[in-house]
């Protein structure tokens, strides 16, 4: 049977085992002895966790990778696949159809205003084509710019919308990127339609350049005041954390 001491102490017998807490002495000292064994004892199994639990969690960032990338591929396939249905009744040759297909994606439109700059490409090298057929056709050999009224005027109509070019890609990218991409889209395919009825104008007589060059400014403005609208509200979401795009968004 177990005596117990005045000093907090039992003795079992074979073994004197002092509790936590017994010391009147010193009433903290016990306590904090107790646990620094406890802790000490069961360290390396807390270690052992750690270590296990790191390992899961490396394991967990490569898993989260890894579906990821599939994703990707996954989303990458499935626009290219729609594309090409969307292009199977063009009758372009294959190479042309690829570059469409490959045209860069930002998960809001299917072509988007990248498709706008590619078809206005397109354009360009089609007026440069025709003023090349001028050219023979008049017998103006390069590096002449003068000749008949109607070789002048189709050289005059590419020269333009050599000139207006830069600018059109310009507010055509920057409204895609701080607007909506399918808005910018549409005014962009209004400027190569603008820019198309210039060109056919302007090589029929000069006055008839006038509504398409009035068409075209219009695009460019409207692309331009989508710049705007879309940097004001960046700079306001930035520094004042107002969206008011995104109330629009609620809005419908």
């Amino acid at each position: 049977m177990s005596k117990c001491s005045g000093n907090g102490v039992a003795d079992t017998g074979c073994s004197r085992v002092k509790h936590p807490g017994s010391d009147t002495s010193e009433p903290g000292t016990a306590k904090i002895i107790w646990a620094s064994n406890l802790i000490l004892r069961y360290l390396p199994l807390c270690h052992f966790f750690l270590l296990v639990n790191k390992d899961s969690a490396g394991f967990m960032v490569e898993a989260m990778k890894d579906l990821g990338m599939l994703n990707a591929r996954a989303t990458s396939m499935a626009v290219s696949a729609r594309r090409r249905l969307w292009l199977r009744q063009w009758t372009a040759a294959a190479e042309s159809k690829k570059s469409v297909e490959n045209l860069p994606f930002t998960g809001q439109a299917l072509f988007g205003d990248a498709l706008d700059a590619w078809i206005s490409m397109a354009t360009a090298g089609y007026y440069a084509r025709l003023v090349g057929r001028s050219r023979m056709k008049h017998k103006v050999m390069p590096p002449g710019v003068t000749g008949p009224p109607e070789f002048e005027r189709t050289f005059r109509a590419q020269q333009n919308c050599v000139e207006f070019y830069p600018v059109f890609l310009v507010v055509l990218w920057m409204a895609g990127l701080f607007f909506y991409e399918e808005v910018a889209a549409a005014f962009g395919l209004l400027y190569i339609f603008a820019r198309h009825i210039y060109f056919k104008g302007y090589v029929e007589s000069a006055q008839g350049r006038i509504p398409g060059f009035y068409l075209s400014l219009v695009s460019l403005f409207l692309l331009l005041g989508l710049t705007a609208v879309g940097i004001t509200n960046a700079l306001l979401k930035r520094y004042l954390d107002v969206n008011f795009l995104k109330k629009v968004d609620h809005m419908f």
